[in-house]
């Protein structure tokens, strides 16, 4: 047979929500389309439970590689579409399978009642295709390839390989947060996690300049432009926090500056958030893996702000955030070595239990004052689909 003229799209989540359902479907294809813009291909086809999305010849692999990237998806498939006919379903069987070897399974879903024939009885018609055109064997369980067949009311699907997608929301449909993108690991999984939940996400990066080695400003930049694959277009808001810094040097003894530094930053996220009437903060921080994010120095940290602070990683294992950032794509990026402008002069341990009373104690300098002047000196950058615009 050719090569697959088609992609089969599954979501699950999406399938649950009742009366509003159709929303989040129409918000899924037209984030589909967004990411195979200008590929060749599409437009996306809906139908009850799934869509497909016309290939029209391109190249297969960069059609996957962008499918992989929008949440919502809960997997996909190269396919081939059948007539609905079982002579069609068993020569496809044979032609699908030439060349491969091992055990196989044939698994059948007939959501079109009206096609005579079950599920059981085509899976085992094809099946007993594939066995006397090659003599393999069948096993249900431990196969080596499983070969699929859909039916629906417009069409039957045939293919074998399933390929994951991110599942969750389609991104856009659950308001706005402001993500701190500190450019490693954990804030890019929280970041992408938030997009997958629907949320649109903005970036927010703070670096001081006097830290900066040669290129680590761009690797903000590349981080968000691949973020903005994710969720179709995305802001990275940019603030040089070594100004502040300076202050805070001269106010705050050095074991306190750490978690100072983290409560002016939220403070300068809380502002950009309510400037615009966004919803909630998002830090990618991680219980108990460093000093400062032990839970009473989180809750200093936080009581800093009154808005709301979503931390989607607070439980999460390192090793399991590694293998995220693995499957994103985004490790290499996220692992180089980099200045963490949090840091800067803040020696000494900051102890395990804070108070917020401590930290209030000792910000003897103008807050407000700070958090304006940084506000000024923030700039911007946009992306769309991994392009700067």
């Amino acid at each position: 047979m050719d090569g697959p003229d088609a992609i089969l799209i599954h979501y699950a989540e999406i399938a649950l929500k009742g009366r509003s359902r159709p929303h989040f479907e129409r918000l899924l294809r037209k984030r589909i389309n967004q990411a195979v813009e200008g590929m060749g291909v599409g437009p996306t086809r809906w139908e009850i439970g799934r869509m497909t999305l016309d290939l029209k010849g391109v190249n297969v692999e960069s059609v996957i590689d962008r499918l992989g990237k929008v949440p919502g998806i809960a997997w996909f498939a190269p396919m081939h579409r059948l007539s609905k006919n079982m002579e069609v379903f068993k020569r496809a069987a044979v032609d699908f399978s030439r060349g491969d070897t091992g055990s196989f399974r044939v698994s059948v879903k007939r959501s079109d009642r009206k096609f005579p024939v079950t599920s059981m009885e085509i899976a085992r018609q094809m099946g007993s295709s594939i066995v006397e055109a090659s003599g393999r064997k069948v096993d249900l369980t431990g196969y080596d390839h499983n070969y699929c067949l859909e039916i629906s009311e417009k069409g039957a699907y045939f293919f074998s390989e399933r390929v994951p997608g991110l599942g969750g929301l389609p991104a856009g449909v659950n308001g706005h947060v402001v993500v701190f993108l500190s450019g490693g690991v954990d804030s890019t999984v929280a970041a992408v996690r938030m997009i997958c939940r629907g949320a649109t996400v903005h970036a927010l990066h703070f670096f001081n300049a006097s830290m900066i080695e040669e290129g680590v400003p761009e690797r903000a930049n590349r981080l968000a432009a691949a973020l903005s694959r994710f969720q179709g277009r995305l802001t990275l808001y940019r603030v040089d926090f070594e100004p502040a810094q300076k202050v805070v040097v001269k106010a705050v003894p050095a074991g306190h500056r750490t978690i100072v530094y983290r409560r002016l930053m939220l403070r300068i996220g809380e502002r950009l958030l309510r400037e615009n009437g966004w919803n909630a903060l998002v830090t990618g921080d991680v219980v108990g893996q460093v000093a400062a994010q032990t839970l009473p120095n989180l809750g200093a940290m936080m009581a800093a702000v009154s808005s709301p602070i979503l931390t989607p990683l607070s439980g999460d294992r390192r090793e399991d955030l590694l293998k995220t950032v693995q499957a994103l794509g985004t490790h290499e990026l996220s692992s180089l070595p980099h200045d963490d402008c949090v840091n800067y002069m803040a020696v000494g341990n900051p102890g395990l239990h804070a108070s917020p009373e401590e930290y209030e104690a000792v910000e003897t300098f103008d807050v407000d004052g700070l958090v304006c002047e940084a506000m000024e000196r923030m700039d911007t950058v946009s992306f769309r689909s991994g392009e700067r615009v």
